[in-house]
């Protein structure tokens, strides 16, 4: 069953393709209404996130900002996952790729079974 990308706060992970190129990106995405933002890192380095979630819930559009430039993305989120393209706007060039995104629920569960360990609460499969 398809989750609301509201239910989906947390850690996400992905990548973006740049020619035969393919980055792996780790994210921390904060959703609230229609907005999105959070936090990350690549190859090329720590970036913010700022974007909005289009009113059809299936649209999303974000800027991953470095410290040096920033990455314009449009995706769709299709119950599992979001992706698209990005564009990167410079004085002089215009490059573009592809990107895929989704919720990092191995992360999520590792961190809800140290928060239950450290609230000595019974971890399933543990002992």
């Amino acid at each position: 069953m398809a989750r609301r990308l509201e239910e989906l706060s947390g850690p996400w992970k992905g990548f973006w393709t740049q020619e035969r190129v393919r980055g792996y990106m780790r994210l921390k995405l904060q959703f609230r209404e229609a907005n999105l933002s959070g936090t990350g890192n690549d190859p090329i380095g720590s970036f913010e996130i700022n974007g909005i979630l289009c009113e059809d819930g299936e649209r999303v559009m974000f800027t991953q900002q470095y410290r040096t430039h920033s990455v314009e993305y449009a995706g769709q989120w299709d119950g599992n996952m979001i992706y698209g393209k990005w564009t990167l706007h410079d004085e002089f060039f215009t490059e573009m790729g592809e990107f895929e995104i989704w919720p990092d629920r191995d992360e999520a569960l590792e961190l809800s079974a140290v928060s239950a360990w450290e609230h000595g609460l019974a971890v399933p499969g543990g002992s």
